[in-house]
């Protein structure tokens, strides 16, 4: 194949190789030939394009100049589908329906949530469990990019299909997804997250009727005139009356704050499988304290049955041990006394989760044999049943007991343990002298203390501790946050978290890191200790780093509390190590005026008394001061770092295979060199003119305007 350019030059494909002339005939190097005509893509039908200085042109085998829809429409034509049924479809088309009526499909379901499939799908959202409507619309985008490809490029299109749905691109399959046979990814999650949200409302409404009922039942038992066998009947009977009654209220209520209709069928669908769930309810509540027993036993507390204070209170003096019996007769399970709170909480929480998941199994279960369902169909429902039921259970019952704050704001005694003061490094007449020194300005009292939103220099010249500053984390160190993309699992986290303590000025503090199976991160002061749970949002690397962002923030907020507590001569459960380490940060103390003196009692106010844990409310929880603050800049973070490997694949190639040139031809270079090459070449590859431009070509134009 031979082409003509209007400058004379030519072009020679001969078995696989290409060849370049003059007009002359000299044969010329690519390098020369490019940089003059530009770059050419020579397609097989002997058509080609040509691009040059970020703009592309097309043309015919014989020179003719085509237009863009034209090329792109003979290159990589529709693909016509003619079924077995004698019907001819589009299947560009149909596949492009399909991507978009996902986008519609999801946002109904959005709006027809309720109030508890509302916040069941935030808390999806967060903890990256199950099928989330954000896992869907990552989905969608992934597909929206690939039917680009699908359109763009007919050579790829059997890959392309393949990763749109699992199957093999056959005219079969084609038609099998025309049919509807076969589905997409995203639409595969759709239809996850739909069952997954008539699952938690179905589970959430047996939880709390399951709670009244237990209440209810165990109130029959007591009000009732005989007992044994006599007054456990009438307990089941209040339960089971209660479970019904209870259970189509709180449907009836979700179903109304989404917009739903609420039918006679779906009364008496909600009714009878109500009735069950408050029928065995006291038995579920009262293997759901059988295990927290037996956890509180394995931790040394004592379990004491909850048969009412003076009960419980005489139980802990004598010792009583519970038989079978007085468990049927009181099953509302134990109050666990002695220990520490973490022991407590351990014990609380297992005995929820135990409760919940047993009756959220047989309550799904049951509820899909109701329906008509396979066998199969109710052993899955049992499966998933069992995981709502267990997370589900301790997000709503835990309102009624004590737990751990979710930060690990570490204490013993309402997260505040007084405790000698002990600094090896400066006595506390010579702290209050360095917080004179920085001209910190007399305490006075202060009726509304907030955390001011506006832009000010932080203490400390390391790190300012604004949002710009979490910005420039990675925007100013673009390069080092691309090698790092490079990494993954557990080494990426250990490296994010080295880099995220370098540029906040925290690389010589003694704050240690911990990789957990978690589902959340926590700061603990008590320990100096970040965690962060690998699995976090599906371990995305954007994500975990985010949350090391958000976790040494908190770390921030620690350490302007403790500066408070020198000039209040108040004490924290804090690590001594760690209040060494700020003790000898003289910079923290010389600029710690007035407003970070109130922002430190903002957060002490918020940590020690008013903390609002997830389960309570979720948007309160984000919403208070210490979490807003840090969700804040950590989503900054996150956000910065998807700006960098976010870029689509092509983009991400180009952006690796030009920064990889640079290092290796000057490995002399430093880093600011390199960094400014590759904030160059990103800012330059998102312009106008290069967008439909081959990424390799790109590589090759943008290394000559160096070279």
């Amino acid at each position: 194949m031979s082409l003509n350019l209007p400058s004379g030059r030519k072009v020679v494909v001969k078995d696989g190789k290409t060849f370049y002339y003059a007009a002359d005939g000299v044969e010329l190097k690519q390098e020369y030939f490019t940089k003059e005509e530009g770059n050419i893509n020579i397609r097989p039908s002997g058509r080609y394009s040509i691009t040059k200085n970020g703009k592309t042109k097309y043309y015919a085998a014989d020179g003719t100049e085509l237009k863009v829809a034209y090329f792109q429409k003979v290159e990589n034509p529709d693909v016509i589908i003619k079924t077995s049924k004698g019907k001819t479809y589009n299947f560009n088309k149909t596949l492009a329906t399909r991507i978009n009526n996902v986008s519609v499909n999801l946002k109904k379901a959005e709006d027809e949530n309720g109030f508890i499939g509302s916040a069941w799908s935030g808390f999806k959202n967060l903890t990256g469990i199950g099928d989330s409507s954000d896992k869907v619309r990552e989905l969608q985008d992934r597909e929206k990019k690939l039917f680009a490809q699908f359109n763009s490029n007919s050579k790829t299109r059997a890959k392309v299909f393949k990763q749109l749905t699992g199957y093999d691109y056959n005219k079969h399959n084609l038609e099998k997804f025309i049919n509807g046979q076969i589905s997409l990814q995203s639409e595969k999650a759709l239809a996850g997250y739909k069952e997954g949200q008539d699952m938690a409302v179905d589970v959430a409404a047996d939880v709390v009727s399951g709670v009244a009922a237990v209440g209810i039942y165990t109130a029959a038992v007591a009000a009732a005139p005989f007992t044994g066998g006599g007054s456990i009947a009438v307990g089941v009977a209040a339960a089971a009356g209660s479970g019904a009654l209870i259970k189509t209220g709180v449907k009836y209520a979700d179903a109304k704050s989404g917009g739903r209709e609420y039918t006679l069928d779906d009364i008496k669908h909600d009714a009878s499988t109500g009735a069950v769930s408050g029928t065995l309810a006291p038995v579920t509540a009262g293997l759901g304290g059988a295990v927290g027993k037996t956890v509180a036993t394995k931790l040394g507390i004592q379990a004491v049955k909850t048969a009412g204070k003076e009960v419980a209170e005489e139980s802990v003096k004598t010792g009583v041990k519970q038989s079978l019996k007085t468990a049927l007769t009181n099953p509302a399970g134990y109050e666990y006394v002695g220990g520490n709170a973490v022991k407590r909480v351990a014990a609380y929480g297992t005995e929820m989760a135990a409760d919940g998941a047993i009756g959220g199994g047989v309550d799904n279960a049951f509820r899909t044999a109701y329906d008509g369902g396979s066998l199969q169909d109710v052993v899955k429902a049992a499966g998933e049943g069992f995981v709502g039921g267990a997370v589900l259970s301790p997000l709503i019952g835990g309102g009624m007991k004590a737990m751990n704050k979710s930060k690990s704001f570490v204490s013993e005694t309402q997260g505040i343990q007084a405790e000698n003061f002990n600094s090896k490094a400066f006595t506390r007449e010579e702290l209050k002298q360095k917080l004179k020194d920085g001209n910190m300005l007399e305490h006075t009292n202060i009726t509304e203390k907030h955390i001011p939103k506006v832009r000010l220099a932080g203490p400390s010249a390391k790190f300012a501790e604004t949002d710009e500053a979490f910005r420039n984390i990675v925007r100013l160190h673009r390069y080092e946050f691309l090698e790092l993309n490079r990494k993954s699992g557990d080494d990426f986290i250990k490296d994010a978290f080295e880099l995220c303590k370098k540029y906040m000025g925290l690389d010589d503090a003694p704050i240690k890191l911990e990789i957990t199976n978690l589902s959340d991160s926590e700061a603990s002061p008590a320990e100096a200790i970040v965690r962060i749970a690998r699995n976090f949002k599906g371990g995305d690397k954007a994500e975990l780093l985010g949350a090391i962002a958000h976790e040494l923030n908190h770390m921030f907020q620690y350490k302007e509390m403790y500066i408070n507590s020198v000039a209040n001569d108040k004490n924290y459960n804090f690590a001594p190590e760690f209040k060494n380490w700020v003790n000898k940060q003289d910079e923290y103390f010389a600029n710690h005026n007035q407003l970070y003196y109130d922002k430190g009692e903002v957060y002490a106010n918020n940590f020690e008394n008013n903390y609002i844990e997830p389960y309570q409310s979720l948007h309160a929880y984000r919403n208070q001061p210490v979490e807003k603050e840090s969700f804040r800049r950590g989503d900054i973070v996150r956000d910065e770092f998807n700006n960098l490997i976010k870029l689509d694949k092509y983009e991400q190639y180009a952006a690796q295979q030009i920064l990889d040139y640079f290092s290796d031809k000057y490995p002399n270079a430093n880093r600011d060199v390199l960094q400014g090459i590759l904030d160059d070449a990103i800012t330059t590859m998102k312009k106008p003119e290069f967008e439909d431009m081959n990424y390799l070509d790109f590589v090759n134009y943008y290394i000559s305007l160096y070279d």
